[in-house]
């Protein structure tokens, strides 16, 4: 508060009742002046796009440069984390955590399974332990779900080694 002269008041509903909440909080418009650690499972990039074209968002690529300089930077250098928080209605309504550090330089977020894969192994739940993410992805790798007869699926990758790549 010192050195930004905001106070916040915080609401912080159990992590149960988040997602209820906060779609409680859209349905109505009486939302908060800013929505910290939504995460993609209520936040989707859909319901950014939705909520924005509603005017329930703001749009925050127009102010970055000015109010978030160090991220502004950051995008900059690599325009990938610009493109991988763009909706697909070319606006920016989400800010990523940003975490320096020996395995990640950036983003720590969320997950996406290939949907098609989950469909072909008859998934109809997604893992919500350590234990059943590594079965999930044993499967991946040993059940041949892109159907190509061969076991060479690569069941995890993370963002450094996804961007790697492209």
């Amino acid at each position: 508060a010192k050195k930004t002269g905001i106070n916040w008041k915080y609401n912080t509903p159990p992590q149960a009742d988040y997602a209820t909440k906060l779609n409680l909080a859209f349905a109505s418009q009486d939302l908060p002046d800013v929505i910290y650690a939504s995460g993609t499972s209520v936040m989707t990039p859909a319901n950014e796009t939705t909520y924005g074209k509603q005017g329930l968002i703001v749009p925050l690529e127009g102010l970055l440069k000015k109010y978030a300089p160090n991220f502004y930077k950051l995008m900059q250098e690599d325009p990938n984390i610009k493109k991988s928080i763009t909706t697909p209605d070319g606006h920016i309504y989400s800010l990523p955590m940003i975490q320096r550090g020996a395995t990640s330089n950036w983003y720590l977020g969320p997950m996406w399974y290939n949907g098609a894969w989950l469909k072909k192994l008859g998934v109809t739940e997604l893992p919500k332990t350590v234990d059943e993410f590594y079965d999930l992805m044993v499967r991946f790798k040993n059940e041949d779900p892109n159907g190509n007869g061969k076991k060479d699926e690569i069941p995890y990758a993370d963002q450094k080694d996804f961007w790697s790549r492209t």
